[in-house]
Order: C-alpha cells, then structure tokens, then sequence
C-alpha cells in the first residue's frame, strides 16, 4: 500500500510530502490496493519546485480547462489542461508546475513493483520506464481511471480483485503506449495449462469469503497478474473477478435454499462486502431479489 504521506519529493530537502496539503476528497489509502493509491482533489491553486514524483503518475483533469505552466530539464511551456485529458509523469522527472485556477483532478500513482510485476513476463523492471505525456486524450485511460474512482466511491465493493485487474490493465497501456521500451502481449489463444486452470479455480473456491488480491491468483500459476487474466478468461470466458461473483452468488443461492441464516449473514459467508451488495449480484444472475427467490422457493414447496 502506498503512503499518500510520501506523494511528492522536494530535490533541495529530499523530504516526502503529499501532493498537495489539503486532504484528498477521495482516496484509496483505506483500501488493501497492492502498488496503486488513488485520489481526487479540488484546489484552489496549485505550485511546486524543483520536485519530483515517488512513483509514475497519471493525472485525469475533472474540471474546466486550466492552463498550467511547466518546466523541467529540457522544456518550459504554459498550456492548457483539458478536461477528460490526461498526463502522465514519470517517477524521478524533476520538475516545477504551477496553476492558478480552481482546478479538479485525480491522481493515480502507481509503483515500480506493481508496473514490473504487471508484465513480468515482458523482460526486466529497467526498460519499464514511462514518457512524459501531457494533456493527452486516451479514451482507455480515462474510463479506467474513472471506473478506480467508482470503486473507491463504493468502498472498493468489487474487492482487490477488481481493483487490481484494472490497475493491471491500465500499467500495461501505460507501458504498451508511453513507454520506450518494446513490449508485446503474449500469446493466449491456449488459455491457461489444465493443472493451472485447476489451481487457480480451486483456489477460488475455497476462498470465496476471503478478499484476495489478483497477485496472490497469478503467482499461483506463475503469470504476470495482466497475462494471467487473460489465459483465465480464454480458458472459462470471464475475467477473474467475475468468475469470483458467479461463484459467490451461486454459493449464496446454496445457503438460501439450505440454511435459515439472516441475508445479511449469508451474504458475508459468500464474500459480499454487504447484503446490498449481494442483492445487486444476486438479481442481476437471477432476475430476482433474494428475498423473492426464497418465498418462492418456500411457496412451490408447500403442500397442496
């Protein structure tokens, strides 16, 4: 987990700062995201020197266009910002920005590790180094970034499974497009061997109520956690975090029909974050609350 405490670097002291003083409106500091801290801000201004950032950084503008003036070792420019935009600042990338407008955005910082590990299979940690990239309009990057903002807004209900798939997908993108490295995707058209296929859904299974990280999945099988995501959805057509839901609603569906625990009860056994949640996931399987499919399992029961 990364320390929000630790954002920011001043070259002339070395000391580590948030990225801003004021407290994040969201923030993801709370949650168990291995290699990812996310969070949104709303200045008033803004105004660093001669800094540099802990890890690689991709700020989405969420407000009006702003300009922004910029400096470091090789350019100076004032530009605009625009909403929807995105730019990416690599870790050790000495620079001074400025802005003096009222400002919205979301920040997402991402560690070495958690690039490396993403592709591991790619080659070394080394040639794993982003390109500055400023005020860039990616589609891809925006809806993940956005669909990250969702979950931290939810209380992460999706799980570190889902978080950490998105946050692998989106370090591959980074890597596959702003990176000076060569990297390809491997293969998958195979999907996962049969004894890893086994392990990994057996894991699963025996620990539906556990919130596991996707690095503990991958390991598992000794994949990158993004190539391990795509051989598991070739070999069962979903992707891991989906494949955990229908496995925890059709556990759920068990101990409606052969248990008298509460909803709430039930939905906790079955690894839901609440009974809201398990509703929402149960309805959408089944067409039905639970509370309905039970009385009706209930009624074509009795007698006459």
């Amino acid at each position: 987990m990364i320390n929000r405490r630790e954002i920011l670097v001043s070259r002339n002291s070395g000391r580590p700062t948030p990225l801003v003083d004021q407290a994040p409106i969201i923030t993801s500091s709370n949650l168990d995201w291995r290699g990812i801290l996310l969070e949104v801000h709303e200045i008033p201004s803004y105004e660093s020197n001669d800094v540099f950032l802990q890890n690689d950084t991709v700020f989405l503008h969420l407000s009006e266009p702003v300009t922004v003036s910029w400096r470091d070792d090789e350019q100076v420019f004032s530009r605009d910002v625009l909403q929807g935009h995105v730019t990416i600042i690599p870790r050790w990338l000495r620079h001074s920005a400025r802005c003096d407008a009222t400002c919205r955005f979301l920040m997402l910082s991402l560690t070495p590790d958690f690039l490396a590990d993403s592709v591991a299979e790619w080659g070394t940690s080394d040639r794993l180094e982003l390109s500055f990239a400023y005020s860039h309009d990616d589609p891809f990057v925006r809806e993940l970034c956005l669909a990250l903002m969702k979950e931290v807004e939810t209380g992460a209900s999706g799980g570190r499974l889902y978080g950490e798939s998105l946050g692998a997908s989106l370090a591959v993108h980074l890597i596959q497009n702003y990176s000076s490295g060569k990297t390809r995707a491997h293969d998958c058209r195979g999907g996962l061997a049969k004894y890893k296929l086994r392990q990994a859904v057996e894991f699963i299974h025996s620990n539906l109520a556990e919130d596991f990280s996707l690095k503990t999945l991958s390991d598992l099988v000794a994949l990158s956690p993004f190539h391990f995501t795509r051989m598991f959805k070739k070999s069962t057509g979903l992707p891991p975090h989906q494949y955990l839901i229908k496995c925890r609603v059709k556990r759920a569906k068990q101990l409606l029909l052969s248990s008298s625990e509460s909803l709430a009860n039930i939905a906790v056994q079955s690894g839901f974050c609440d009974q809201s949640h398990f509703t929402a996931h149960f309805k959408r399987a089944y067409g039905v609350t639970p509370k309905t499919f039970l009385h009706h399992e209930i009624r074509t029961k009795q007698p006459g």
